[in-house]
């Protein structure tokens, strides 16, 4: 999961990932099973805002409708289907094994600190606009899920470097 802050680099960094084989749970929300903790896929497409075009571009995939579309406070953004990656790319329900607290920041290395289950329930909380839903519950929720996940604070910088670095990390895990 990549709860953050918009303009982070979540949706160029799923983009990334899916081009390397990754599976896909959606873009922009998380749907979470509160009884048992696991993450859902919904089949959204992928919102890509101007400054990532050219990614698209070099990776040979074609925005929907083909066109670019002007979002509100996102300015122009390309909206692309994660179906175009394969049928398959599509996960299946399973358990939050990593929470990444993303930022892009231009010209730096990618790297990755730990950070603790308190801050990854907050960012959690704080990027889940349907948290009343899960009523009285909710912190309870964020933090078992934090508890029970590791979580990093991840400088995103080269895409290529960030994607070796998350699949490393990864690895180790596992």
């Amino acid at each position: 999961m990549f709860p953050a802050d918009s303009g982070s680099g979540k949706s160029t960094l799923a983009l990334a990932l899916l081009s390397r084989g990754w599976k896909y749970f959606c873009d922009e929300f998380a749907m979470i099973d509160p009884e048992t903790l696991c993450l859902h896929p919904f089949p959204k497409a992928l919102c890509i805002k101007s400054g990532s075009f050219e990614i698209v571009h070099r990776s040979g995939l074609a925005f929907a409708a083909g066109r670019y579309h002007v979002h509100g406070y996102k300015g122009q953004v390309g909206y692309v289907n994660p179906l175009h990656f394969g049928s398959d790319v599509m996960a299946e329900p399973a358990p939050i094994r990593l929470i990444v607290l993303p930022k892009y920041t231009p010209g730096i290395a990618p790297r990755c600190r730990p950070t603790t289950p308190d801050q990854a329930a907050f960012a959690l909380a704080r990027h889940s606009p349907n948290r009343t839903a899960f009523g009285d519950r909710a912190i309870a929720v964020f933090t078992d899920i934090a508890r029970k996940t590791d979580a990093l604070a991840l400088d995103v910088g080269p895409l290529e470097e960030t994607c070796d670095l998350l699949e490393d990390l990864l690895s180790k895990i596992q």
